[in-house]
């Protein structure tokens, strides 16, 4: 859950008998970290995890290729 101002509005039906609730709120950033923590359906995001972790190793590749390419042609000058 964000922290924010949220609106509640919320019908109960139950036979013949109706309630309804119409209610103003505002979780706070420190209320927000303790409903996250105590929820158990919360699904944590990891997309910036693989992210991050896809761009290293992309970046491990090329340094990788260049550095190879860089020893290659330091063998050829070498040989002529």
């Amino acid at each position: 859950m964000e922290p924010g101002k949220y609106h509640l509005y919320l019908t109960i039906t139950d036979g013949n008998q109706t309630w309804k609730f119409d209610k103003m709120f505002e979780i706070k950033g420190a209320d927000a970290k303790a409903i996250n923590k105590a929820a158990v359906e919360v699904e944590k995001d990891y997309t910036f995890l693989f992210i991050g972790l896809a761009v290293f190793i992309l970046a491990l590749i090329i340094i990788i290729i260049i550095l190879l390419k860089k020893k290659k042609r330091g063998e050829d000058n070498g040989e002529e």
